[in-house]
C-alpha cells in the first residue's frame, strides 16, 4: 500500500511503497497520461482538418499538452528512482518479516500541480473512440479494464494527496476545498511558476523574521500557491457569484498573504506578478539566462548544505 506524509518542514510530501506498489503507479500514470494526452492531440488535429476555421492556436494547444506531459514524466521519475533504491529505502519490521519499502519527497508546488492536472485527466473521461487508434495505444493490449485499474491508483494518488494537504492546512483546508470542487476549470500555473515557488519554499528559512514562525509562513505559502494555481483570478472576479460563493477563501488568502507580509522579509509572488519579473529579467539580459540565476536574483542563495525536507 502506497502512503502519504508531510515531510518534517513542510516543505512537500514523502511518497512510501514496496517495490511492487511505486512500479505499480509508475505504469498506471505513464500507461493513462500517455493514452490521455496522445488521443486529446489528435482529436484537436483532426477537428482542424475537418474544420474550414482553422485553429491558429493548435500548435501552442499542442505544445501545452506535451509540456504537461513531460511534467508528470518528472513524477514518473522520482517514483522509478524510489522503487530502484536511488532515493530512500526503509527496513521495517512487520512482525513476522522484515520487508523494504521505498520513498521518494515531492516538493508541495509540484505536488498541488500534479494533484490538480491528474484530477482533470481522471473526471475529464477518455473517449470509447480513442481505443480504437492502435497506435495511440501505450500497450498492444491496452483496453477499458486497463484504464480503469490505472485510473483508481491515479484516484487513490489524488486523495492521498488531499490527505496530507488537510493534515497541514488545518482551518485553511476546508475553503480551499471548495473552491477547487466549484470554480470553473482552467489551466494551473506554468512549471516556470512552480519550480520559482519550490525555490521561494526553501528560501523561507532565509527570508523568516522570527525561526519559530517558520512552519506557519509555510503553511500560508502553500496556501497560496494552491490559490495560485488554481487561477486566483476566478477567486477575485468582480461578479456576484464569486462574491457571495468566495467570500471564507478571499478572506483566508488575504490572511495569508498578510501573515507572509509580518512574518518574512519577501512578499509572495503571484503567478501574474512572477511573470512580470521573470520577461523583465530576460529582457534585461537578452533573453539569455539560466533559471537558477534569476531565482537567485529573486529570492537569494541557499547553502544546500542547510536544506532539510
Amino acid at each position: 500500500m502506497i502512503t502519504l506524509t508531510n515531510t518534517p518542514n513542510n516543505l512537500g510530501v514523502l511518497i512510501k511503497g514496496d517495490y511492487n506498489d511505486l512500479n505499480s503507479l509508475y505504469d498506471s500514470l505513464s500507461n493513462y497520461v500517455d493514452f490521455y494526452i496522445n488521443n486529446i492531440v489528435l482529436d484537436c488535429e483532426e477537428e482542424d482538418k475537418k474544420s474550414k476555421n482553422k485553429i491558429e492556436e493548435l500548435p501552442s494547444y499542442t505544445r501545452y499538452f506535451q509540456l504537461m506531459r513531460d511534467n508528470i514524466y518528472g513524477l514518473c521519475h522520482d517514483l522509478r528512482k524510489a522503487y530502484e533504491g536511488q532515493r530512500n529505502v526503509h527496513q521495517e519490521n512487520n512482525g513476522d518479516s522484515i520487508n523494504t519499502y521505498y520513498s521518494v519527497e515531492i516538493f508541495y508546488p509540484w505536488a498541488l500541480y500534479y494533484l490538480f492536472i491528474l484530477d482533470d485527466m481522471t473526471n475529464n473521461y477518455y473517449e470509447t473512440h480513442w481505443l480504437s487508434r492502435k497506435e495511440t495505444l501505450p500497450l498492444p493490449n491496452y483496453s477499458e479494464t486497463e484504464i480503469l485499474q490505472d485510473t483508481a491508483r491515479i484516484k487513490l494518488l489524488i486523495a492521498d494527496i488531499w490527505g496530507t494537504l488537510k493534515a497541514l492546512l488545518g482551518d485553511n483546508y476546508p475553503a480551499l476545498y471548495h473552491y477547487f470542487q466549484d470554480k470553473e476549470p482552467d489551466d494551473p500555473a506554468d512549471s516556470g511558476y512552480i519550480a520559482g515557488m519550490c525555490d521561494y519554499l526553501v528560501k523561507l528559512d532565509n527570508n523568516i523574521k522570527n525561526k519559530n514562525s517558520l512552519k506557519q509562513a509555510r503553511k500560508a505559502a502553500i496556501t497560496l500557491i494552491a490559490y495560485e494555481l488554481l487561477c486566483s483570478e476566478q477567486l477575485f472576479d468582480n461578479n456576484e457569484y464569486a462574491e457571495k460563493h468566495y467570500a471564507l477563501a478571499r478572506r483566508q488568502y488575504h490572511e495569508c498573504a498578510n501573515t507572509i507580509e509580518e512574518k518574512t522579509n519577501h512578499a509572495f509572488l503571484t503567478h501574474s506578478k512572477f511573470a512580470s519579473y521573470a520577461l523583465l529579467y530576460a529582457r534585461q539580459h537578452n533573453y539569455e539566462y539560466d533559471e537558477d540565476e534569476f531565482l537567485h536574483h529573486l529570492f537569494g542563495k541557499f547553502q544546500e548544505s542547510d536544506f532539510k525536507w
